[in-house]
Formats: structure tokens, C-alpha cells, sequence
């Protein structure tokens, strides 16, 4: 069986302040209507590759994504340990039934910048201490901890041995069903949670 393409033409035209519909600038010239390529395409019936691997059709809830038959949710890691070893993300794509996808985005942040953020947060942090001191209250093994790794890392920045980049971790995952995707949304963020407690605390999901 073919296609027939049958030739439409559109009339495209702007209204006035008075109601009445004035030509487009090239129009007014020559008395043809002036179209964009996509917009000749269209009229000709014809469909480009954005409209081939499209969907049919899309709807946008408040924490998934359904695109024809299929539902997707994306997941963002906000914290990380405080240090971590090479495959320390594999639990995540381990024992999964449904696709999962990994997206990081790196970028290096102005040393000089990390410095006055880091002395800022040095400043929060001995004062938080001082003040434990006068109150003589247990000292937080955690703000010290993080204390110390700030200072190392100014030290370091100001002499130039180290650098400092944003990371950002998101994870896109698949489902046919909506109750398969909150299954393994769920596993995801136990896993990972679970992943993150072996190198240190961290937040996620």
C-alpha cells in the first residue's frame, strides 16, 4: 500500500489592534505565503526523524514519567562519603530487572572561590566547637572530623596541589508498571544507603 501526500497550505496571519489579520512582511510582497522548512514539511504531510523515534505520547506526574507504555523515575544522589573506593557504586547496578541508567556531570570549581567557602565554613565549625567547650559538652566526632578535612583541603588548594570539582549524580530507571518502578526505586535507595554506610555517611534518594 503507498502514501498519497496531498499538498495543504496554511495560512498563517497576525491580528491588528483593529481585529483584522495583516500579512507576513514577505507575503505582503509578493502574495504567497511564506513558511519555515519544518512548516513545509508539515504541510506536505511529510515526517522528519524527530517525529520517527518520538513518542506517541507523554504524561508528567509528580515523581515519574510515563512515555507511551513505559514509566521512568530519576533519582539524584545529594550526599557522598566521606571517601570511597573504585566500584564503590556497583551494588546499584547489581541484580536489577529493570534498565537502569548512570548520568554524572563534572565540573571544576574556581580554587579561589573554595577558598573563601572553606574559610567561611572553618569559621562556622570553630565556633560550634568553642562553644561545646565553654558548655562542656561532648565534643561531635563528625564536625571534627569535618574540620580537619576543610583545613587540609584550603592548605592544599592555596598551595595548588589540589583541586575541587562539582559532581552531580543522577539515576534514571524503567519500568513497565508503575508498581514495578516504585519496587525498584525502593531497592535502589536501601542499596545504596547500604553501599554508603560501608565508606561513611551520606545521603540519598
Amino acid at each position: 500500500m503507498t502514501g498519497i501526500h496531498i499538498p495543504v497550505h496554511i495560512r498563517i496571519a497576525r491580528k491588528s489592534r483593529g481585529g483584522r489579520e495583516s500579512l507576513h512582511p514577505a507575503e505582503a510582497q509578493n502574495g504567497k505565503p511564506q513558511f519555515s522548512k519544518d512548516e513545509r514539511l508539515f504541510a506536505l504531510g511529510t515526517r522528519t526523524l524527530a517525529d520517527l523515534i518520538a513518542p506517541a505520547g507523554a504524561e508528567v506526574r509528580r515523581d515519574h514519567l510515563q512515555l507511551d507504555a513505559h514509566y521512568l523515575r530519576v533519582l539524584a544522589v545529594t550526599g557522598y562519603p566521606r571517601t570511597v573506593a573504585a566500584g564503590w557504586l556497583a551494588p546499584l547496578v547489581e541484580e536489577l530487572d529493570v534498565p537502569l541508567e548512570f548520568s554524572m556531570h563534572i565540573r571544576p570549581l574556581a580554587p579561589a572561590d573554595m577558598v573563601r567557602a572553606l574559610g567561611l565554613q572553618i569559621a562556622k565549625l570553630e565556633s560550634s566547637r568553642r562553644v561545646d567547650m565553654l558548655a562542656q559538652r561532648i565534643t561531635n566526632p563528625e564536625r571534627d572530623i569535618g574540620l580537619e578535612d576543610a583545613e587540609r583541603l584550603r592548605n592544599g588548594l592555596q598551595r595548588g596541589d589540589e583541586n575541587v570539582f562539582s559532581v552531580s549524580l543522577y539515576v534514571l530507571l524503567r519500568a513497565p508498571t508503575k508498581r514495578a518502578l516504585d519496587e525498584a526505586t525502593s531497592t535502589r535507595c536501601s542499596r545504596y544507603r547500604t553501599c554508603s554506610a560501608c565508606h561513611g555517611s551520606a545521603t540519598a534518594c
